[in-house]
């Protein structure tokens, strides 16, 4: 059997686990990940053909496979069976595969759609050993490649994807598996790992092997059981992501130059023969962070062939916007925030005016300002100096000056009073400058990506400092290790606090105050905390 994969993080992980597992219980087993310049996303029948001429007989799809219709088509001709897991969007008509294992399928019952890829594998690999018994390998051992992947992906933390990836975070923290090991050690990671770990540290490295080389390299990382040479991988990977850095940054550099020319048009649609494949997707996002418009970014090779990745502002759905436009594109395919596309070169300005013409549309009745989502607002008064530290070490900073006469905090006590000012010094002076300037200019600090809990602007927090704000990578896998911003795990998910070009509007769900948190909440905050800015102070309420 062969595994076929997906070059970013989640194809490589669901790749690996289905590899550790049935090689586990004995099986024949092999990996293909295509390469992305040569070969470019999912199935394609060459590849197939000489799958075929190897002698496979079962090919197992993984993060690709739901829209390949011919290529299916293809293989079974030539004798194989083949089975689809993947996640992505799916048409009205299935291929004409054994199975087609996807959350998405209109006919599907399953009642959780968030699972990424290698969670779609834990769950195939969980339902073979229930029915046919285990090999070597345990599903839960391989709950670290599920946490990679389902941050790296950015499904939603939701669900059973939290549990998933609370245990698979202990895994990787143990450091279990070679490869993550040697990983951790190049990155510098010491600590315990959060989903932060893994969207800014470990999701990045790990792209970078798609981006510029061959992401096979990958799942030679996170299957093998030599230090050795997991230390090898892990170096060049390091490598790579530090070019992908640099290539990335040029790139963006003359995008945003080039649109500064002119007022942006609707939607973003931008290519170039100079461009290099692998990191237009993360181009995507930097110009929908910097532009707030959905964003196309392509490099076309030299026989005139455009390959492309796009992005979305929230409320656009990319897949649809795209399939009104199918007839100008040679293939397309993806999920409502992310999409990769092809097309020909002569068709990229009918297809660029096609688009913005969708777009616009769209525009004239939905809003065009970026949102910021509140969990709660949450009123200073009687709150644990732990919740309020916890929201500025995320959030922002305050004016150590201002807190005696601050009355939001008249009700935490004097002792409460001098613990948070002691403590501010260390969250970064810097930060409050920024703030400052931000709140001066009119801006509102905070990033309209994920839930977020808001403390209550006329309490201390001047005009949304100190907003706990859920992150999104900035690529389909992860952002840079770079990224402006104060990150942090707490309570509510995983998140960063940025400050952006220009306000937003905040929406609540529940304007009431949210109830006292519990004492366990109270002390996870605090060793977070501790962890951040450490002093006696923060110490004390730790302990």
């Amino acid at each position: 059997m062969a595994i076929f994969g997906d070059y970013d993080v989640d194809g490589v992980s669901a790749t690996s686990l289905y590899l550790s597992f049935y090689q586990g219980l004995g099986g024949n087993a092999c990996g293909y990940i295509p390469h992305r310049v040569r070969e470019g996303y999912g199935l394609n029948e060459g590849a197939v053909r000489r799958l075929a001429e190897e002698g496979i007989s079962l090919l197992v799809t993984s993060d690709c496979g739901t829209t390949s219709h011919h290529e299916i088509a293809v293989a079974r001709e030539l004798g194989m069976d083949v089975i689809v897991t993947d996640h992505h969007q799916t048409d009205a008509t299935m291929p004409a595969a054994l199975a087609v294992l996807n959350p998405h399928r209109r006919d599907a019952i399953y009642p959780f759609k968030g699972l990424c890829s290698a969670g779609l594998a834990y769950k195939v690999v969980s339902a073979y050993q229930q029915r046919y018994g285990s090999g070597d390998v345990e599903p839960d051992s391989c709950l670290d490649l599920v946490a990679l992947a389902t941050v790296a992906d950015i499904v939603p933390l939701q669900d059973e994807n939290r549990i998933l990836v609370r245990e698979g975070l202990t895994h990787i923290t143990r450091g279990a598996r070679a490869g993550i090991r040697a990983l951790k050690q190049v990155a510098g990671i010491a600590k315990a790992c959060t989903s932060e770990t893994i969207g800014f540290r470990l999701g990045p490295r790990l792209n970078a092997a798609g981006r510029l080389d061959h992401a096979m390299l990958c799942v030679r990382l996170l299957t093998t059981e030599s230090d050795q040479e997991a230390m090898q991988i892990a170096e060049r990977l390091e490598q790579l992501n530090r070019q992908r850095q640099q290539i990335e940054e040029g790139i963006t550099g003359e995008a945003a130059t080039y649109l500064q020319q002119d007022e942006p048009a609707a939607a973003i649609v931008l290519g170039s023969r100079d461009w290099h494949l692998g990191v237009v997707g993360i181009v995507a996002a930097r110009l929908v962070d910097r532009f707030h418009r959905p964003s196309i970014v392509m490099a076309i090779d030299g026989q005139g062939i455009g390959k492309g990745s796009a992005r979305t502002v929230e409320g656009f759905d990319l897949y649809q916007g795209l399939s009104e436009c199918k007839d100008l594109l040679e293939a397309y395919g993806g999920h409502p925030s992310a999409a990769g596309l092809t097309l020909k070169e002569p068709r990229l300005e009918e297809f660029r005016r096609r688009f913005c013409e969708v777009v616009a549309q769209w525009a004239g009745s939905a809003r065009t300002v970026p949102t910021l989502h509140v969990d709660a607002e949450v009123a200073v008064e009687r709150r644990h100096p732990a919740v309020l530290l916890e929201a500025i070490a995320i959030g922002g900073d305050l004016d150590e000056a201002a807190l005696p006469e601050a009355g939001g905090l008249a009700g935490l006590g004097f002792q409460a009073r001098v613990q948070i000012a002691g403590v501010l010094a260390q969250l970064g002076r810097g930060l409050r400058r920024r703030a400052e300037r931000d709140h001066q200019a009119g801006g509102v600090p905070g990033r309209a990506r994920g839930q977020a809990v808001a403390l209550e602007d006329d309490d201390v927090l001047p005009a949304g400092v100190g907003q706990v704000v859920g992150d999104r990578a900035a690529d389909d896998a992860a952002a840079d290790d770079d990224d402006a911003g104060v990150r942090g795990e707490h309570g509510f998910g995983h998140g960063r606090a940025a400050y952006p070009r220009r306000p937003r509007r905040r929406q609540s769900a529940h304007t009431g105050a949210m109830p006292v948190a519990d004492h366990r909440f109270l002390a996870l905050s605090a060793r977070f905390l501790a962890r951040r800015a450490p002093g006696r102070a923060l110490a004390r309420l730790a302990d």
